[in-house]
């Protein structure tokens, strides 16, 4: 698996190309730029077959309508119409409104998706968004704004929810410690690192 990461927007939001051997690849929280996300994928002999949200708050889906076209995006049932609701997706409140697509592949806890060689697993880990989710492939965890390096996603927007993101903290530092872990914003980091360094996380 390669991992292409595209800092994204005015919020640097990660934008990440996965590809397997062969070139198939998924675009993981296309939040803008679609121009610069398509070069890369020129640039690298990238087939984007499937866009992968973590949730649908606006700096993370704002290029999907441009990259789409007819490339199916997948998205958790309750933030599926957070893609079309800029009140939902908070783009109205910081006055540019986004629409993603109007219809979307909704996704559940445990979902298997795969494009070429690659396989990503849906966990629903709720707390920054109702229908956030992490996306993980062998040692690999996609979390969005649910886990930071030595932080977490906020919870005090609408559809948050504190309970709800310690339970899903609870669910991640159980993964193997290994696990490498691609956030929504920021640098990288390891479940490892997390339950020793990040407050919020709890110990598995």
């Amino acid at each position: 698996m390669n991992i292409l990461t595209i800092p994204v927007g005015e919020l640097s939001t990660n934008c990440y190309l996965v590809s397997d051997a062969n070139g198939t690849a998924v675009a993981i929280d296309p939040g803008a730029d679609a121009a610069a996300i398509r070069r890369a994928l020129e640039e690298h002999s990238l087939q984007l077959r499937g866009i992968l949200l973590t949730h649908a708050h606006f700096d993370h889906i704002g290029a999907v309508a441009a990259l789409a076209n007819t490339i199916p995006v997948f998205c958790h049932t309750l933030d599926a119409p957070a893609l079309r609701d800029g009140r939902l997706n908070l783009s109205a409140f910081f006055g540019c409104p986004v629409a993603a697509v109007a219809d979307a592949v909704c996704i559940e806890d445990g979902d298997e998706l795969s494009f070429g060689e690659m396989t990503f697993t849906v966990l629903h880990t709720p707390g920054h968004t109702v229908g956030s989710v992490c996306f993980q492939s062998g040692d690999v965890l996609f979390a969005g704004d649910t886990l930071f390096c030595e932080s977490i996603g906020r919870t005090d927007f609408p559809g948050g929810d504190l309970q709800a993101m310690r339970a899903s903290l609870r669910r991640l530092a159980s993964l193997d410690s290994h696990t490498r872990v691609y956030p929504g914003h920021g640098e990288p980091t390891t479940v490892s690192h997390e339950c020793r360094c990040n407050p919020y996380m709890p110990t598995p």
